[in-house]
């Protein structure tokens, strides 16, 4: 009997451990649209190979905050505007003539490009506190934060993309 009440108990164990965790919500408030900003969580992971000591991480911190809130400030504005219109306005083939539609994918990838702006701006400010080997792998990190940010990318007109 004390076996069958261990593995009950490390069973019951285990569901509870999966209940209790959470999840990362992404892109909130972008309707999952555009990807999210790094959190500092996610930096530090991001940047493993550049083997950071905790003095390095401390004088990157204000840097990351800065980076956080320009990305705060694009998501509340011109993303912000972005989402509310994308539910007044159609796409090719619902009502949009095509300068109506092309100038909304302007406006979708100049949201990209600014999202890649900040990013580089983040990246070129923590540069000044590396040392040659780390700068040499921060290309590294930079080039995985880029596929990381295309590929969390969500063109929100799908059911109008080619086949």
């Amino acid at each position: 009997m004390p076996h069958a009440a261990r593995t009950i108990s490390t069973v019951a164990l285990a569901l509870l451990a999966l209940l209790c965790t959470t999840t990362v919500c992404p892109a909130q408030g972008t309707s999952g649209v555009f990807p999210e900003p790094m959190d500092w969580q996610s930096f530090q992971k991001l940047a493993q190979p550049l083997a950071l000591p905790s003095e390095q991480l401390e004088a990157m911190e204000p840097v990351h905050e800065q980076y956080l809130r320009e990305m705060m400030t694009l998501r509340d504005g011109t993303i912000a505007e972005f989402i509310e219109e994308e539910g007044s306005l159609r796409m090719p083939g619902s009502g949009l003539d095509a300068e109506q539609a092309e100038a909304r994918a302007d406006d979708f990838r100049s949201i990209h490009r600014r999202l890649a702006t900040i990013e580089r701006s983040f990246f070129d400010g923590i540069a000044p506190g590396l040392g040659p080997g780390q700068l040499e792998r921060l290309q590294v990190a930079r080039d995985w934060r880029q596929r990381q940010r295309l590929l969390e990318s969500n063109w929100p007109w799908i059911s109008y993309a080619p086949s």
